[in-house]
């Protein structure tokens, strides 16, 4: 993995609709590929009402063998973030019960 003289990790520092959507569309269930989408996430945690926003929507488009991967996605980006600040976890809070509703239609 390249880094920048900082050490900054590459694939860590850039952000758009476009990746996170391209992160979300290669999510499996590996432990390692919901971590690593997690943790990708939390670094951008500014980014945190766009990224949930964009969670729902491709949340929504995906086959119905999928949506369980987003739902431990967002338990781990929840899980994750507890000791960082509670933005994810009550922007989650806000939306999941309408998304469980929608998952199990």
């Amino acid at each position: 993995v390249s880094t920048q003289s900082t050490g900054v990790n590459l694939s860590m520092s850039v952000y758009s609709e476009k990746v996170l959507i391209e992160k979300l569309e290669r999510l499996n269930g590996t432990q390692q590929s919901i971590q690593t989408l997690s943790q990708w996430v939390m670094y951008h945690r500014r980014r945190y009402k766009q990224s949930i926003e964009i969670w729902q929507q491709e949340l929504r488009k995906a086959h119905s063998d999928r949506k369980l991967l987003f739902l431990y996605l967002a338990n781990d980006i929840m899980q994750g973030s507890r000791k960082r600040g509670g933005e994810f976890i009550q922007e989650f809070g806000r939306i999941l019960p309408g998304e469980f509703l929608h998952i199990y239609e």
